[in-house]
């Protein structure tokens, strides 16, 4: 009787010792960038914003904490599990990951944005400008997913039915990436990537062929007479096999994820631009061709291919077509989604800017639009980022 309690006693105290042992060391790895970050709280910081930063680096910076997902993703799936992160993330027979969701509830207000976005589309049209909505695809696609019917999948499409069903109600054009994809010659297992939010390089190309055709039919805008930068065979392709690990993927371990093929899309003619671009508050400039100005190579040392197209989500860019000054000016406002359509958009263009609000909160959008003059504005979200802070401007 007393040999299991003395087991149990001595369990509980090597388990403490342990914690104590690894939370004793975590603090010492970290306590450098502790000293830092405090040093670096501006003048007058009270204490609940020194509670935020030491908080924040706590639960940011766990030592092993690469390890500790990997084991937890290789015990999932020895369990046979679907599911990561007590039902965060889940996965289909066919191996695409998604958010779970036990209650999809449609908690957006598409309506109000889409008041905002009339507001901006009334704004430029009485400067000759156009305003065009683009939605990104969701990770659910309700055709062609192979979620298992018990596992509570997260449908965000409702998002984007509802605001497309506001945008047709007001009268501001769009395109609906979804039905672009359906109707493409592209196999709906290479709409996304399994392991990551974001559609495919193949996805974001076919979706810049549909704009570009959008614009000549509807609005005599041809940029692209003779098909040339439509066509797939003008593109270079560079395949890394099993070789990406999005977001999810990163969340729920390898083990669980798996990896995706990468297939990298650049231009096989010649290019020239120079790329200006914000990130932590200094702005930088690079200059060349495609590969050179348009794709941050800093990003392919840990596999983020896809965030190398024009270094992803920042506050604002601007890219200036060298080889054209005659081509339209175009306005971005968007999330990371739209970055591989704008890159391969810049040939035909003279001057893009890109906004993201999300990226920025403090962004000044109405100033910056009354300083600039665009022929075309396009917005583009995924329906996750259909927020509040994607759509802070122009409010009543």
């Amino acid at each position: 009787m007393n040999f299991p309690r003395r087991a149990q006693r001595a369990f509980a105290n090597l388990l403490i010792a342990v914690i104590i042992i690894f939370s004793i060391l975590n603090f010492a790895t970290r306590l450098p960038l502790f000293q830092r970050k405090l040093c670096q709280l501006p003048a007058g910081s009270g204490l609940n914003d020194v509670i935020h930063t030491v908080d924040y680096i706590a639960n940011g910076s766990i030592l092993g904490e690469d390890e500790l997902v990997y084991a937890h993703s290789l015990l999932q799936v020895l369990l046979g599990k679907k599911e990561s992160g007590g039902f965060e993330i889940i996965k289909g027979d066919n191996g695409e990951l998604g958010y779970a969701n036990f209650y999809p509830i449609l908690t957006t207000n598409t309506e109000e944005y889409v008041l905002r976005l009339t507001r901006l589309r009334d704004y430029e049209s009485s400067r000759g400008s156009q305003l065009i909505f683009i939605n990104a695809i969701d990770l659910l696609d309700r055709d062609n997913s192979s979620f298992p019917a018990d596992l509570p999948v997260n449908d965000q499409n409702a998002i984007s039915d509802a605001m497309l069903y506001y945008l047709q109600s007001y009268g501001i054009d769009y395109l609906d990436s979804r039905a672009v994809l359906k109707q493409s010659s592209l196999p709906p297992e290479q709409y996304r990537y399994n392991t990551d939010i974001y559609w495919t390089v193949e996805s974001s190309f076919e979706v810049f062929t549909a704009l570009v055709e959008k614009l000549a039919d509807e609005y005599d805008l041809d940029l692209d007479r003779d098909s040339f930068y439509v066509n797939p065979d003008n593109y270079k392709r560079s395949v890394f096999p099993q070789s990406y690990v999005g977001f999810l993927g990163q969340r729920a371990g390898i083990p669980f994820s798996g990896m995706d093929d990468f297939t990298f899309i650049e231009p096989d003619f010649q290019t020239q631009f120079t790329l200006e671009y914000l990130c932590d508050n200094k702005e930088y400039t690079t200059t060349g061709d495609f590969k050179e100005a348009l794709i941050n190579h800093s990003y392919w040392d840990n596999g983020n291919y896809y965030a190398s197209y024009l270094g992803g989500q920042t506050p604002w860019k601007k890219i200036t077509n060298e080889l054209s000054q005659t081509g339209p000016r175009f306005l971005f406002l968007c999330d990371s989604f739209a970055m591989p359509i704008i890159s391969f958009l810049a040939p035909m263009a003279s001057e893009i800017h890109v906004i993201c609000p999300a990226a920025d909160q403090s962004f000044d959008l109405e100033q910056y639009v009354r300083e600039h003059d665009f022929d075309f504005v396009f917005v583009e979200y995924y329906p996750g980022n259909i927020t509040e802070q994607g759509f802070h401007f122009l409010k009543r």
